[in-house]
């Protein structure tokens, strides 16, 4: 991810989301946090889908740029086929 800059409305988005959704899982998140989150549950196959659930409803706010950059960290890990889809 480090190797293409991210513009104004990619970090608004990543804003957005986090703004968006603080209030339905209780405190504010973050991308990073959730990414992170998220590998450990998969690593670990213990936990809830709270991380997934973020993730999902994040999605599709983030712009494509981000979707994009993030997208092979989680096939990597065999997080999800694509979030887009549940």
């Amino acid at each position: 991810m480090e190797s293409e800059l991210l513009d104004d409305q990619d970090y608004a988005s990543v804003h957005q989301a986090m703004q968006l959704l603080s209030s339905r899982y209780l405190h504010a998140l973050t991308l990073n946090a959730r990414m992170t989150a998220w590998a450990e549950v998969v690593t670990s196959a213990e936990g809830g889908f709270a991380d997934r659930d973020w993730l999902h409803d994040a999605w599709p706010i983030l712009t494509e740029r981000i979707r994009r950059l993030r997208q092979p960290k989680l096939d990597a890990r065999n997080a999800l086929p694509r979030l887009g889809q549940r």
